[in-house]
């Protein structure tokens, strides 16, 4: 998984910016992908429609056609490639509502920050933690700084339900929410 920082993302948009006018067409794209009452996505007939009727303002077998056409196959490719269902938008954060959805079986990718020290768990939620869970008795966990706790108990949660898990290496992305959050394969 790419992880997008404000670095990555500013130097990319640098290199958008630099580009000089051209008389092909730029196709932006904004597209709800969260699914209906039944859990299916929606997106792909509006997609088709709007991608017919944007075409019909391009000469036919004109460069700007074509170089449309390109770019509405790679986003479709990337549609049907690349973006996870699973996830249909849905995502939690912080180390409550993180834990219930990995009891749940909810959880798709269990986020946390690599930087361990970032990781916050309220004490009581590590403490309502069932055994279980955990690799070693409850007893060795307490002599363990939390944050150690709160990681390793958020991993084996995981490995448990068959998440996956992903290290965020830019602290900054997941320090407002105590370096926890999952995406999810179904909403709450």
């Amino acid at each position: 998984m790419k992880v997008l920082t404000d670095t990555t993302l500013a130097s990319d948009l640098d290199e958008l910016a630099a580009l000089g006018p051209t008389d092909y067409p730029f196709v932006s794209l904004y597209l709800n992908t969260q699914p209906d009452q039944h859990g299916h996505d929606n997106f792909e007939s509006s997609l088709r429609k709007e991608f017919k009727a944007r075409a019909k303002a391009f000469p036919p077998d004109s460069p700007a056609l074509a170089s449309f056409e390109r770019d509405a196959a790679r986003i479709r490719g990337y549609l049907r490639d690349e973006l996870r269902p699973s996830s249909n938008g849905l995502a939690v954060v912080g180390s409550r509502d993180t834990l219930t959805a990995l009891y749940q079986g909810q959880v798709d990718e269990l986020l946390l920050s690599a930087s361990t020290q970032e990781i916050v768990c309220e004490e009581e939620v590590i403490e309502e933690t069932p055994a279980n869970i955990h690799s070693k008795p409850q007893a060795s966990f307490k002599s363990r700084e939390p944050h150690l706790v709160a990681a390793d108990m958020l991993v084996a949660r995981a490995r448990l339900s068959g998440a996956r898990v992903t290290f965020i290496e830019d602290p900054e992305l997941l320090s407002g929410v105590g370096g926890i959050g999952a995406l999810l394969r179904y909403r709450f």
